[in-house]
């Protein structure tokens, strides 16, 4: 049996305790709220953990169509998009898209592995969103979104 093993994107914060590894600290600010969009479960619920674990209110979704809905019922409560480039379906610069249209101040962070990040240079040369590789160490991913939360947004 061919068995998956997890990279870098399963380094959650109960593993960095385990190998005694310095943890970023806690946030003491609001609860912030996150949506996940990613085809793929297991980086949705590994992303869901970290971001819990970080006191955010998270919602999760399996493509751009179930975010858009999600995003129009629980705007108030949304303050960040993770969004996977490429997915079946509608694709992330869509989503992205479709998203800006219900709130152009929405801050996303684009999420892919290698080749992904060429489809959205334009946007992030242009200040409108943030991206970064998976697989991911958890400590980078809350650094992004940081910078995400306190980025003014463009325009």
């Amino acid at each position: 049996m061919n068995e998956r093993r997890p990279g870098p994107l399963m380094t959650s914060p109960a593993c960095a305790e385990n190998r005694n590894e310095s943890q970023t600290p806690r946030p003491s600010r609001r609860k912030s709220g996150a949506l996940v969009v990613d085809n793929e479960p297991l980086v949705r619920n590994v992303l869901r953990e970290i971001l819990r674990y970080h006191h955010f209110n998270v919602w999760l979704a399996p493509n751009g169509e179930q975010a858009i809905e999600l995003y129009r019922r629980n705007q108030a409560a949304i303050d960040v998009v993770l969004l996977d480039v490429t997915m079946p379906g509608m694709k992330g610069v869509t989503t992205f898209s479709a998203l800006k249209a219900l709130n152009p101040d929405l801050r996303i962070c684009f999420m892919s592995t290698g080749g992904g990040k060429s489809v959205v240079t334009p946007l992030l040369q242009q200040g409108e969103a943030l991206y970064f590789e998976k697989p991911f160490r958890w400590d980078e991913l809350i650094e992004v979104l940081g910078q995400a939360e306190t980025v003014p947004s463009p325009g």
